[in-house]
């Protein structure tokens, strides 16, 4: 008797392998991280535009910046009737380069433009990063407009000691396509999304939300707000947008194309 109770063990076990083996698929999903914030109030971005001897591109830099913004809440807004409205402005290097975030305690956010190739992002391959100073009340967005490429270059020659390789570096202006998506994925940052993380039985999560956490650049190539980042939102803030009341923030939701959580 103990034998037959022994062996039925087993094989419950080798069938619940079996079904885990054969529905593995079930157990990876699509998902988001949220940061559990949120702006509780219409956010105003203040955008600090940047030296112009290191980065000129002033004025397609801010229409970027507003073009990312204007993404975000016209989507929201189509999708729920809702208070969905941020507000913006924008500063000339000469009127922030000496003063801090203290002097600007109305702005929600922040973005500021590096144009430093000589910076730690721009040597590691950071395109955008987002940080909250949840004391004060406001969000900082860094983004990188110029960028280091390095290239692996090999020289075939007659003989091996003939041959040579190397890394060569060379400095280049990220596209405004690609300073648009990244502000469109930093501000998501601001929103209280943390990442959006994908299936890895799939190849093609990239191009399901702005929130997945890699981005091809010099492709020439918008990439939007998808469906799967505005339920998010939405989950999060609730129909009435920046109004009150917001819904409790869940640290995690599982989602797809329709619905989320």
């Amino acid at each position: 008797m103990k034998f037959i109770i022994v062996l039925w063990a087993v094989v419950w076990v080798l069938i619940a392998f079996a079904f885990m083996g054969l529905f593995s698929d079930a157990f990876a999903w699509d998902y988001f991280k949220t940061l559990q914030t949120q702006f509780i109030v219409n956010p105003k971005v203040c955008m600090m535009l940047p030296d112009p001897e290191i980065e000129p591109r002033i004025e397609q830099l801010q229409n970027a910046t507003n073009n990312a913004l204007d993404e975000w809440q016209t989507k929201l807004e189509n999708k729920v009737d809702g208070n969905w409205t941020i507000y913006r402005e924008a500063y000339e290097w000469e009127d922030h380069k000496d003063l801090t975030t203290d002097d600007f305690t109305h702005c929600g956010a922040f973005v500021n433009y590096s144009g430093q190739v000589d910076s730690f992002m721009a040597q590691h391959g950071i395109l955008g990063t987002a940080t909250a100073n949840l004391d004060k009340g406001y969000y900082w967005l860094e983004i990188q407009t110029q960028v280091v490429k390095r290239t692996i270059q090999i020289h075939l020659g007659a003989t091996y000691n003939e041959s040579t390789s190397g890394m060569k570096s060379v400095e280049a202006e990220l596209p405004l396509t690609d300073i648009e998506n990244i502000i469109k994925h930093e501000f998501g940052h601001a929103l209280g999304l943390e990442h959006f993380y994908c299936n890895d039985k799939r190849n093609d999560c990239i191009n399901d939300s702005i929130m997945y956490g890699k981005l091809n650049t010099f492709t020439n190539s918008t990439k939007p707000i998808t469906e799967r980042d505005l339920n998010m939102v939405v989950r999060m803030y609730g129909i009435d947008g920046f109004g009150s009341p917001h819904p409790d923030i869940p640290i995690a939701c599982i989602v797809n194309e329709e619905k989320t959580c």
